[in-house]
């Protein structure tokens, strides 16, 4: 049995953009929930980064219960640097609050000097044992039909003979289908019924890196140069390079490339055509895009590719190299340039390499 306290809040998170252009108008938000038996019904809040910005805000929350606060005074700098941003609630119900030990937190941000377009990852797990998987397919190429310049997909295999183990064990879905959308959202539904919004809502979060390279093809070896330019000064990074070597138009002769097809005959609905295609579709009727094979620098990205310490303008390089298997078709194969936070395993930007 416990006994709450009258006005007592909690700060249990807080939400600011990870990179923010300079000059521009940020939202921080404050995720504060009611630990109290009173309902709170205004709130004192706090960001401090060398000056106090003390706001009160009306707001209704129930006991038990949680919301977010936008807080009304913007975060904007016009200077290049990482800045750390103290966060408290200061009073709950124009009093003090009864236990203030859980009022507190810290948030950063980065002010980058040029934001740069972002490349939606989709990552999406799939099999030919998986009856559903055929909606991944669909999904994937819908939104390569309507958004073929903002996102990159990328079919990692489950359990079938395109199955690269470390693709699938770092990706580690917990469902088929399903996706990792930047290393951020995890295990979301493929489907064509909603892709697209994954994508429309994540290619405008901010950037401070453009990402560029080539790759070349000689014999069964590629290399892949890359490049990425960043626009923040920060003297204690975390991030990664890493390269996805993919294949379009891959085919097999063998059972293990074969489609299981849960959508046949249209009882659970309409889904690209595969509505008209047996139960199992043979694999001569089979063609699979966006497969991932091989992992340059591993799925969490090679050590050593960016420096502790970048400035703004400064520029990072790498090149990797693979041996392109036999069977594989070197005209299909693809490169895509990831820049991974190794702080949290998250993309923070991708570009698609020119050949």
């Amino acid at each position: 049995i416990e006994t709450l306290q009258d006005n007592n809040a909690k700060l249990v998170s807080s939400n600011i953009a990870k990179y923010i252009a300079a000059g521009s108008q940020n939202d921080l938000k404050f995720t504060v929930k009611n630990v109290g038996s009173n309902p709170i019904t205004s709130v004192e809040l706090n960001w401090n980064d060398g000056t106090d910005h003390t706001a009160t805000i009306a707001t209704n929350i129930a006991p038990g219960a949680s919301t977010t606060i936008t807080h009304p005074t913007k975060v904007s700098y016009s200077d290049i640097n990482t800045k750390n941003l103290n966060l408290s609630i200061t009073k709950v119900n124009n009093g003090t609050d009864s236990n203030p030990s859980d009022n507190t937190g810290l948030a950063s941000t980065s002010v980058a000097s040029q934001i740069i377009p972002k490349k939606v990852v989709l990552e999406e797990g799939t099999g030919t044992w998986c009856g559903w998987c055929p909606r991944g397919m669909v999904g994937l190429n819908k939104v390569n039909t309507d958004y073929p310049n903002d996102q990159i997909s990328i079919a990692v295999h489950n359990n079938d003979p395109m199955l690269v183990n470390a693709y699938d064990g770092g990706a580690a879905f917990s469902g088929f289908p399903g996706m990792n959308v930047d290393r951020e959202l995890k295990g979301v539904d493929p489907g064509p019924s909603g892709i697209n919004n994954f994508v429309t809502s994540r290619k405008n979060i901010p950037t401070p890196v453009k990402l560029s390279g080539d790759y070349s093809i000689t014999g069964t070896q590629l290399t892949a140069n890359v490049n990425g330019q960043f626009f923040i000064n920060n003297p204690n990074t975390n991030f990664k390079l890493a390269v996805i070597v993919t294949e379009d138009g891959v085919k097999g002769t063998t059972s293990g490339y074969a489609q299981k097809n849960y959508y046949a005959g249209g009882g659970n609905g309409a889904m690209g055509g595969f509505e008209n295609l047996p139960a199992t579709v043979p694999a001569a009727q089979m063609v699979y895009d966006h497969v991932g094979r091989a992992l340059l620098g591993g799925y969490q990205g090679q050590d050593g590719s960016v420096p502790a310490a970048v400035t703004d303008g400064s520029t990072a390089s790498y090149s990797f190299n693979y041996t392109i298997p036999a069977s594989y078709v070197a005209d299909n194969i693809h490169a895509v340039v990831l820049l991974i936070d190794s702080n949290d395993g998250t993309i923070v930007n991708a570009a698609k390499l020119t050949k």
